[in-house]
């Protein structure tokens, strides 16, 4: 995760991702996405 500036995070990941990496990402951004007060992308 990347944290750009207050309330703004970014969740990456690396090249050619495997089934693992993007559901951990997916299952994380489910998380944080709920905190309405910060924005997350993938």
């Amino acid at each position: 995760m990347v944290f750009l500036k207050e309330g703004y995070i970014s969740i990456l990941s690396h090249l050619n991702p495997d089934a693992d990496t993007l559901g951990t990402a997916l299952g994380i951004y489910a998380l944080l996405v709920k905190d309405k007060s910060k924005k997350v992308e993938v």
